[in-house]
């Protein structure tokens, strides 16, 4: 989990270095961006109180949370870009995807699908979060894949920083309670491979490590 964590950190790292260099965030979903922001902060929550509540965490365990809270302040610092700096840039005609259309049935979904067997109110609470954070990172990159198909636009887009996310969002397991939230997983690689094919199949794209 920590090596995830360290590449989810550097995705962010490089998305919001792209949109510094070009002074641009052109073809970049603030809506997917706003749903990320969501399920870093439920799951930095849910770290949070974890880590308080576990006598027996070590050091990797808070390395990891640290990694997690620098992701969370990198993806807050990539909405700034979009939302407040970089606005002039923002194709909000083609960002137009509803995100309350993901977060109410994730929201749903996660009421019927926690893992209940503690029986402690306050377990209750952090797992149906877990599981709403869980659901909701599935389709988190929906709004930027819609987008993508629609404009073609990849101008902030890095190959560096797709790869990276998908990645991470591939690699990122977690025990999975039951069948329905094993499917709703499956759904999620397919809709990161789909993100992953469109931007790769849009001509003249360049490859780029600095």
């Amino acid at each position: 989990m920590f090596i995830l964590s360290c590449i989810l950190l550097i995705s962010t790292l490089l998305l919001a270095q792209s949109i510094k260099k070009s002074r641009s965030c052109a073809g970049v979903s603030l809506k997917t961006q706003i749903l990320f922001a969501i399920v870093y902060s439920i799951g930095f929550i849910v770290d949070t109180s974890r880590l308080l509540g576990n006598a027996e965490s070590d050091y990797l365990d808070l390395l990891d949370y640290l990694v997690n809270l620098n992701s969370l302040g990198a993806i807050y610092f990539v909405i700034y870009l979009i939302a407040i700096k970089y606005k002039h840039s923002y194709d909000r005609n083609h960002d137009s995807f509803r995100i309350s259309f993901i977060i109410i049935p994730s929201f749903l979904l996660s009421l019927l699908f926690f893992n209940g067997d503690n029986g402690e109110d306050s377990s209750y609470l952090l797992e149906i979060l877990s599981t709403f954070s869980y659901i909701l990172n599935c389709f988190a990159i929906l709004p930027q894949y819609i987008q993508l198909k629609r404009t073609g636009d990849i101008d902030t887009l890095t190959p560096n920083y797709i790869v990276t996310l998908t990645v991470y969002r591939v690699f990122n397991w977690t025990s999975l309670p039951s069948l329905p939230l094993l499917i709703i997983r499956i759904a999620q690689i397919a809709f990161d491979i789909l993100n992953l094919y469109q931007f790769f199949k849009i001509p003249n794209y360049t490859i780029s490590l600095s």
